[in-house]
């Protein structure tokens, strides 16, 4: 019986603890986020990458709340900032871990809402990721907090990917039975091998899962005649080279 009164009251902690927290961090979806690890996609070519947050009060009594920024991993020559009621100036990724906003008028009263917060990154065209914690604080008891991690993950922009770079090579070619593909490929887009026909119908199709690797292809189905190999990357063809069979 006394185990069971524990675990009971246990349950009961842990059920106030989720369910009685005094701010609530909303995304613009109005998902809950108190924390959670929030994660941003976009291409290391973007000006501004933003992610916007709702803060809730979810007390019965006014609060003044403040926000600090702790900078857990970046990207060097990147920049960012953030937004609460006033918006910082750029910071250069890595020169300060920590940074907590210059304290303004942010009191919310019972039940009400601040939609004016943001964290921002500039890439500066320089993918990898960068992850942040963000902690709303009571400015008159710090200890009374929430925080939100947030990731941004920025990839190389296909628009930016210089052809010289990519190894994509198959041998052997001319081919009779089979071949295989040798690639090297600095994008973390989805990529796809693509081979068509004289005429421009598709005989085969393969993803690509890897930047680097290597990619057989069987060719027992294939007619004697002349193909062409496509590189795709999210969606756009990136480059095509022709293939003969011959048996």
């Amino acid at each position: 019986m006394k185990k069971y009164y524990i675990f009971t009251c246990f349950l009961v902690v842990v059920h106030n603890y989720i369910f009685a927290q005094n701010y609530l961090i909303k995304t613009s979806a109005g998902q809950i986020v108190n924390g959670q690890t929030v994660t941003v996609n976009a291409n290391a070519s973007d000006l501004d990458v933003d992610q916007k947050f709702n803060v809730f009060n979810n007390t019965s009594n006014p609060v003044l709340l403040n926000v600090k920024r702790y900078e857990l991993s970046y990207v060097a020559g990147s920049k960012n900032y953030f937004c609460w009621e006033l918006c910082l100036n750029d910071i250069n990724s890595g020169a300060q871990w920590l940074v907590t906003h210059p304290p303004v008028f942010n009191q919310i009263n019972p039940g009400d809402s601040v939609t004016y917060f943001g964290a921002h990154v500039k890439p500066q065209g320089n993918p990898g990721t960068h992850t942040f914690r963000y902690v709303w604080f009571n400015t008159a008891d710090a200890n009374d907090s929430v925080y939100v991690d947030i990731v941004f993950n920025f990839a190389v922009s296909v628009n930016t990917i210089d052809k010289n770079d990519i190894k994509f090579e198959l041998y052997p070619n001319p081919a009779t039975h089979f071949t295989k593909i040798n690639f090297n490929i600095p994008s973390s887009y989805p990529k796809l091998l693509v081979i068509y026909d004289m005429i421009g119908n598709k005989v085969f199709e393969s993803s690509i899962n890897n930047m680097e690797g290597s990619l057989n292809v069987d060719l027992s189905k294939f007619n004697n005649g002349v193909y062409f190999y496509s590189l795709w990357i999210d969606n756009k063809a990136i480059l095509t080279r022709r293939l003969i069979v011959a048996r």
